[in-house]
Order: C-alpha cells, then sequence, then structure tokens
C-alpha cells in the first residue's frame, strides 16, 4: 500500500492564541496560508505546555459558527513561532527528517462544520516526495497529533504499539489529489494528509476540512 501510494503521488506529481486574546492588527504579520474567518493569538512566553494546550481546546470552542475557518497563532515575545519551534514546544511526533524539510511558516486551526470543530495544520515543504515519503513512513505515529492539541484518546494500540489491525491508512482520491486517511472502527483521531499543490501539505482529520482548505487556497491564487 505505502508503495502504491508513493507511485500515485509521483504521477500526480509529475503532471501536475494567563487567556488567549483575539488577534490585533498591530500584532507583526506572517501571512497565514488560507484566508481564516477568525484569529486567535497564544502567548507562549514563559507559558507551561498544560496551559497552552488548554489554550489551544479554549480556542477551538469560540466562535464556532458553522463553515468557517478559525486560525491560532502562536507568539513568543510578539513574534511567530516556526513550524520545528512550535512542535518541539508541544512535543508533537515529527520525525526529524520531515522536519527538516519543511519551512518556517505554518497555519494551524479549526474548520467549524455543521456538527464539529476539526483541527488543521498546513505546511510548506522544500521537497514535495521527500516529505511524503516522511509522512508515509511515520503515519501510523501521526494520530498522537491530535491526542496531544486535543487532548483526546489515541486509537486503540496494540503490544507493539501499533495501530489496530483493524484500521488502516488508505488511498483516497478528492478533486483529483492524492490524500491518505484513517479512518474506521476503533479510531478515535481520524487522519487525513495531501497535498494541495506541489509543495503545500496538509493534515487534517475530515473530508469536508480538507475540501474547505483546498477551495480557499486555490481561491487566493
Amino acid at each position: 500500500v505505502a508503495g502504491s501510494g508513493t507511485l500515485i503521488y509521483r504521477q500526480w506529481l509529475a503532471g501536475s492564541l494567563p487567556p488567549t486574546t483575539t488577534t490585533a492588527t498591530t500584532t507583526p504579520a506572517r501571512a497565514s496560508l488560507v484566508l481564516a474567518d477568525h484569529r486567535t493569538d497564544i502567548d507562549t512566553t514563559d507559558q507551561p505546555v498544560p496551559a497552552l494546550l488548554g489554550k489551544i481546546r479554549a480556542a477551538r470552542a469560540e466562535n464556532q459558527v458553522a463553515e468557517t475557518i478559525a486560525e491560532v497563532r502562536f507568539l513568543r515575545n510578539g513574534t511567530p513561532l516556526t513550524f520545528r519551534v512550535w512542535q518541539t514546544l508541544l512535543g508533537l511526533s515529527f520525525p526529524d527528517d520531515f522536519l527538516r524539510l519543511v519551512e518556517p511558516n505554518f497555519m494551524f486551526g479549526f474548520y467549524h462544520g455543521a456538527t464539529d470543530s476539526d483541527p488543521f495544520i498546513i505546511l510548506k515543504t522544500k521537497s514535495a516526495i521527500a516529505s511524503y515519503s516522511q509522512l508515509l513512513a511515520a503515519e501510523r505515529n501521526l494520530p498522537a497529533i491530535w491526542n496531544t492539541l486535543l487532548g483526546q484518546s489515541p486509537a486503540p494500540i496494540g503490544t507493539t504499539g501499533a495501530i489496530i489491525a483493524t484500521a488502516n491508512f488508505r488511498d483516497l482520491v478528492i478533486q483529483n489529489l492524492d490524500a491518505r486517511l484513517l479512518d474506521g472502527v476503533g479510531v478515535t483521531n481520524p487522519v487525513l494528509y495531501g497535498f494541495l499543490d506541489g509543495n503545500t501539505i496538509i493534515i487534517t482529520q475530515t473530508r469536508a476540512t480538507f475540501l474547505e482548505v483546498l477551495n480557499r487556497f486555490r481561491a487566493a491564487r
């Protein structure tokens, strides 16, 4: 399956925020990778990780207007964190080789759908094929990212630490883009990842979030 996923992707590539604070216009700017309807800034300066995670969950519960995107930015001394610093601070499970491939700028937020608010991470990569290969090799660790950020229980695991045998990533196509999805019985943290273009990665949970982010990304080009 992994080999098939890599081949499909290569073929596609060849063809083709004390409390959270609402953002102020004086905050140092970094361009959002897609248009957001709301933005919350979280100041990480001298803040313990449990407090930061609590603020993320509070931000998720704010401004829950259906079909909107809420961006959450992370600042230190008024400057947005890079992706590497952010994921290290929160202890997310991205492999080192993958981190070497991604650009500093990133976007984290929530898509408020009809029934739930799904998280997403958008990244820019220096090498699409190498990044895809790294994600493919480490994809079974991706549900732990949502466990950390959202405080949800991870999928059941066996004695080897692998996701239960009945839950596997599978290939799917969304608007002619190849993606990989983990869902099914026993999966409490679904994962959906793919590329919005040749160097833009999205990691989320649902097809609806993927589509909303994709449409906004394309509209901005």
